[in-house]
This record gives structure tokens, C-alpha cells and sequence, in this order.
């Protein structure tokens, strides 16, 4: 039954908000950790938004973007109404000048829209102005030839952790091992190094608020437990997930403070099971990630 006050899902599928006990959706809260401006994710504040600025087109606009990313397969402008939860005529006129503008394909015989390679244009945009990127690559080359390992950067995003670089090793599912991925911070290596920085209430108000559905036997969903994994990464200077995101896959991560920005990266190294027990991994990989993560957080700060 849901509680009064908790976190729901909004017919977007990945946005929050909070509901009062009549139901009614709230503007999301607004309490934002002085010491990393993190506030938690939800529909738009509305005491925030200036309307006499605020354009709804281009609201509507990229909620038909952010539809494919929660959907992969092409859509037909039906499965985007039922997504976005616009009605139809929006919908249509968004997605007809997106397909001229050149941001979505279309398939003529099945009626069908994708994201475009005109897409890519802005990720590369991100990444090339990116100087978290640009720090870090070198050394995570160097990380993944040393260790033979898959080595990967993120930032946090909302209640996940987003891969910004991935260097994978080994076999993966292909859509794994792709920049851009999404996952549940609370239970991988990065989320919980990332959150080991923050002021330890900010990050106990984060994991409580946060969504904790499992994704194997073995994600630790506790916030308690969770708290003292963080505490733990906090003291030793890493953190680690073993087997909680996907079966057989281990992580270990450090954090990385972005300059004095207030703002923290993780840099992963994933290895498996199968491969390296807990002890070993701690005495071979381990003593490598954390140069690694020495050697870019010197160049963050130089740079």
C-alpha cells in the first residue's frame, strides 16, 4: 500500500514526486545538502519556474526525447501518448518537426520513430567540453591495461549513477558496456563512493528517499546497511558492490571531487567473481584503481 507522503512513480516512468494523503501530486520537494547541492529527483518545482520564461513546447518536446530512453525500440506515436502522457495532437506536432528537424527517424511501412545520429552530435558536445572527461581517460586506459578489467567513469544523476566513459573487457551484453547507461546508485561501487563524500545526514536522507528495488539476490536494500557500507567507504577511501546489479559481476570504485565544483565522479573498476575472489581482487586490482584514482584526482586539481 503507499504511503502517504512517499516517492511514486509519475506516468513518465522514471520521474518522482511526492502525494499528500488526498493523493494530489506536490510540487517535489525542494531541501537541497549545502555541501553538494543535490536536492532529490521529481517533476519540476513548480515555485521555481518563472512562467513568463518557461516554454511548454520545449517541455513537451523533450519529454518525447526522453520517452525513447525508457523505451529503445522504435515508437509509434501512440506509444509515445501513452509514455509522455500528452494527448495526441501535442505529440504529433512534437515529434513531426523533432523528424524534421532531423533528431528522429521515421519508417514509412511500420510508422515507426527512433532518436537519429543527429543525437549523438550533443553527447559529443558533452563530452568534449568535459574536463572531468578529458582527466580521466588517460588514466582509465591506463587502468584497464594494467588490470585486464573493465574500467568505467560516472556521475550522479537523480537516484542513478550515469556511465559517462566505458572501457569494457570481457564479454558483456552489448547495451552493458555503452556510454550513457543508467543504474541504481544505492547499490553499485560508484553511487555508494560518490555518497561516502557527501555530508553523511545528506547521504542518509538520500538513500531513505531513494527507490531500493532489488535487481539480484544479492542487492543489499537495507538503508541502515547501506549507511554503514558508506561509512565503511568513507574510512577506507573506496567502496565496493559484489554481485548486486547484475550475477557475477563485482565492483570497486574511488570517488573523485570535481575540482571545487562541490561535485563528485566515481571512477569503477568491475571484475568477476568467477575470476577473482574477494581477497585477491583486494590485493591485485585494488592497489591499481586507487593509483588511478590518485593520479586524476592531482590532474582535477591542477587542471
Amino acid at each position: 500500500m503507499e504511503q502517504p507522503g512517499a516517492p511514486t512513480r509519475s506516468r513518465r516512468g522514471r520521474m518522482w514526486q511526492s502525494r499528500t494523503d488526498s493523493g494530489r501530486p506536490q510540487p517535489t520537494e525542494t531541501w537541497m545538502s549545502t555541501s553538494n547541492g543535490w536536492r532529490p529527483p521529481g517533476d519540476l518545482d513548480l515555485s521555481e519556474i518563472d512562467q513568463r520564461l518557461f516554454n511548454n513546447s520545449v517541455r513537451k518536446a523533450m519529454d518525447i526525447l526522453s520517452a525513447f530512453t525508457l523505451a529503445p525500440a522504435p515508437q509509434t506515436i501512440q506509444d509515445l501518448v501513452k509514455t509522455t502522457g500528452s494527448d495526441r495532437s501535442s505529440v504529433q506536432r512534437a515529434v513531426y518537426t523533432l523528424h524534421k528537424l532531423g533528431y528522429l527517424t521515421h519508417d514509412p511501412v511500420t510508422r515507426r520513430y527512433a532518436v537519429s545520429l543527429k543525437m549523438m552530435d550533443l553527447a559529443f558536445a558533452y563530452l568534449r567540453s568535459d574536463r572531468l572527461t578529458e582527466a580521466t581517460l588517460p588514466h582509465m586506459a591506463a587502468l584497464t591495461d594494467r588490470c585486464g578489467e573493465s574500467v568505467h567513469l560516472s556521475r550522479l544523476d537523480g537516484w542513478d549513477i550515469l556511465y559517462l566513459v566505458r572501457l569494457p573487457r570481457g564479454q558483456h551484453q552489448y547495451f552493458a558496456g555503452l556510454p550513457g547507461r543508467r543504474r541504481p546508485a544505492f547499490c553499485t561501487s560508484g553511487g555508494r563512493a560518490i555518497l561516502s563524500l557527501w555530508d553523511r545526514e545528506a547521504a542518509r536522507h538520500y538513500l531513505q528517499e531513494s527507490p531500493r528495488e532489488p535487481l539480484t539476490s544479492f542487492t543489499v536494500t537495507d538503508p541502515v546497511r547501506l549507511m554503514e557500507m558508506i561509512d565503511e567507504a568513507r574510512e577506507r577511501g573506496y567502496a565496493t558492490s559484489d554481485e548486486e546489479t547484475l550475477l557475477g559481476d563485482c565492483g570497486l570504485s574511488v570517488a573523485l571531487p570535481i575540482g571545487k565544483t562541490g561535485e563528485v565522479a566515481a571512477l569503477h573498476l568491475t571484475y568477476s567473481r568467477y575470476a577473482y575472489d574477494r581477497s585477491r581482487a583486494m590485493a591485485e586490482l585494488l592497489p591499481h584503481l586507487l593509483s588511478a584514482g590518485n593520479a586524476i584526482r592531482h590532474a582535477l586539481a591542477a587542471g
